[in-house]
């Protein structure tokens, strides 16, 4: 575990029924300094970051950043959660809430923190991991399965996977 201050934050993810199956709707961080360090700038992922003060709740949170980053509007109750990590990373600790929203007003746009968004079938075979977080498909594949997770995941100084722990549970 690193010795800096942990930052508490929300990754939501927005899924939409298509046909059969559903879609999950993924956009990269723009380019800034901050997105560069950590490894997130031109990655898609899903929208998020970390508490404010003024956040009463990790969902408050979570419905504030989906605001923000996507323009969307989601209730307290549609937010889903689904995962509870601990990222140990160079830069310092991250204990990531991951949530699924399936029930939403608006339609995903590009903000001044993300690039256009696009929607992806969210099915094993079809998320673009390549141009993701390596640490992604340790949780995103499970996610997609419904499984509900809780557990660790350590990146070297490039952001690669070092080591992942990661236990299904029952509930949150």
């Amino acid at each position: 575990m690193n010795t800096s201050k942990t930052i508490r934050g929300t990754v939501t993810y927005l899924v939409r029924k298509s046909g059969e199956s559903e879609e999950i709707c993924l956009a990269s961080k723009k380019r800034s300094e901050k997105a560069i360090k950590r490894g997130l700038a031109d990655k898609f992922n899903g929208y998020g970051g970390g508490m404010e003060s003024s956040d009463t709740s990790i969902e408050t949170s979570a419905m504030r950043e989906l605001r923000e980053e996507s323009t969307v509007i989601a209730q307290p109750e549609d937010f889903e959660k689904v995962a509870e990590i601990l990222f140990v990373n160079p830069w310092g600790d991250y204990h990531c809430n991951f949530f699924l929203v399936r029930k939403f007003k608006g339609e995903p746009q590009e903000t001044r923190e993300m690039d256009t968004p696009r929607w992806f079938p969210f099915q094993k075979d079809t998320l673009p991991f390549d141009a993701m977080m390596d640490s992604d498909k340790y949780f995103l594949l499970p996610i997609a399965d419904g499984k509900k997770l809780k557990g660790t995941i350590w990146h070297n100084d490039k952001m690669n996977v070092i080591k992942c722990e990661i236990d299904c549970i029952s509930h949150f």
